[in-house]
């Protein structure tokens, strides 16, 4: 059965704080003929959206898993808008080695040799980069976004990068130091925008998923707690009743000879 997303008519999808009017993710969005939250979500269910290229130039490389970053990008609105889940529970175990020779900063200016490797390189080329590049963009990020996370990410705790410890912390210092990042990686505040937004979506919904697994945690102990009182209680009242009735039955044997002495 077709869903009902008419409240979502007049909601443009440069609304949702995710999309930049003039980037390529808008320009397949326009391919598709999607101007509303209302249109994108119909043709999202019935999987009928054409992604395009996989692969794109770009000025320092190119960009791989594109669909995918656009594909997560929908998530992120359908989180934003629908409430549904961002991700699977998985995503918490993994752990990214980030390899130093891509995140040094001892370069020379003047010494093009100490320059560290282009970061598309890592992204495209190293194993654990790949992997990085394919969960983040499953979560909607591009390649800069990607870079950014990664080396504020090194340089709060190095080479390891474990996804579910690390991703909060990365978030917090990014947004806390936002200004840092202003014109140095984004080529307009539009971008920068955009980056938080991301960052905040999915943030929060980890420290949700986090609260709800506490709060599940806490329901299992009280349960059970609940059960061992309850057990507790019923061994008391067992004990009454049978003392109970013991006593019944010395009262009635009690009558029964006092009715056998009348006679």
């Amino acid at each position: 059965m077709e869903k009902n997303y008419s409240d979502f008519r007049e909601i443009s999808i440069y609304d949702t704080g995710l999309i930049r009017k003039s980037s390529y993710v808008a320009g397949v969005f326009k391919k598709n003929n999607i101007e509303t939250l209302e249109e994108l979500f119909q043709l999202d269910d019935n999987l009928g959206i054409n992604y395009g290229a996989n692969t794109v130039s770009a000025t320092y490389g190119t960009y791989k898993h594109v669909r995918s970053q656009i594909h997560g990008i929908i998530k992120l609105i359908r989180h934003k808008y629908l409430n549904e889940d961002l991700f699977v529970d998985t995503l918490y175990d993994n752990i990214y080695n980030l390899e130093s020779e891509y995140f040094k900063d001892t370069y020379i200016p003047s010494d093009p040799s100490t320059y560290p490797p282009r970061f598309s390189k890592f992204l495209n080329s190293n194993p654990d980069g790949e992997k990085i590049n394919i969960d983040f963009k499953d979560l909607g990020f591009s390649d800069n976004e990607i870079e950014i996370i990664c080396r504020y990410a090194y340089k709060i705790n190095g080479n390891n990068f474990e996804f579910g410890s690390m991703f909060l912390d990365v978030a917090n210092g990014i947004l806390e130091n936002m200004e840092e990042y202003n014109q140095r990686m984004f080529a307009n505040k539009a971008e920068q925008s955009i980056f938080i937004e991301k960052i905040r979506l999915v943030s929060d919904y980890i420290k949700k998923d986090n609260k709800l697994a506490d709060s599940t945690d806490i329901s299992s102990k009280e349960l059970i707690e609940e059960e061992k009182r309850l057990i507790a209680e019923l061994s008391e009242l067992n004990d009454r009743s049978s003392k109970i009735l013991s006593r019944i039955n010395e009262i009635q044997d009690t009558l029964k000879s006092d009715k056998g002495i009348r006679r």
